[in-house]
């Protein structure tokens, strides 16, 4: 299961065997689950263990006397989220507001974020056309938080999406 939310009560133990591990509460707006992270899984993770910090727990969830318990094997921090799984970035412009200076703009605000990420062009005239191009590879950038407040900066709010990688289903075994 995986359960994003913000880090509260976050407590640090010690086992009797003298390893490190950790509790905390994990809150969203629908409630709130106790997660467990062991010492292993504490280990890789303590970096992003912080109470008020938001993150995406996945792990195993337990049940027990009708108590929810969540013992994570991962934790990664929600605040780069999007761009950390992004496989691209899509731009959402308006017909009538694409002009060379608006190109100009946008490809250098591209350029000083380059990498291996396609960038998708969205353009739009309401009532009339909606059409998607993926942009020449010497367009593709490296998505980070940075990324993003440099687009939204050139193509305003709320007009930067992340495409999502697709997760794979697991494959049946066969013997």
């Amino acid at each position: 299961m995986r359960v994003g939310g913000i880090v509260t009560d976050f407590r640090r133990r010690k086992s009797k065997k003298g390893a490190w591990w950790a509790s905390f509460q994990l809150e969203d707006l629908e409630g709130v689950v106790e997660v467990l992270v062991f010492p292993k899984a504490f280990e890789l993770h303590q970096a992003m263990l912080a109470n008020d910090r938001a993150v995406l727990v996945s792990g195993r969830v337990e049940s027990e006397e009708g108590r929810f318990r969540l013992t994570a094997d991962e934790v990664s921090a929600l605040d780069d989220l999007r761009e950390r799984k992004a496989e691209g970035v899509e731009l959402r412009l308006d017909a009538d507001e694409v002009d060379d200076d608006l190109i100009r703009r946008l490809r250098a605000a591209l350029s000083a974020h380059k990498g291996d990420t396609s960038v998708y062009l969205e353009i739009v005239r309401p009532g009339a056309f909606r059409a998607v191009v993926r942009t020449e590879p010497g367009w593709s950038v490296a998505p980070s938080p940075g990324l993003s407040e440099a687009l939204e900066a050139v193509v305003g709010p709320g007009r930067v999406r992340y495409r999502a990688r697709a997760r794979r289903a697991p494959q049946p075994s066969v013997s």
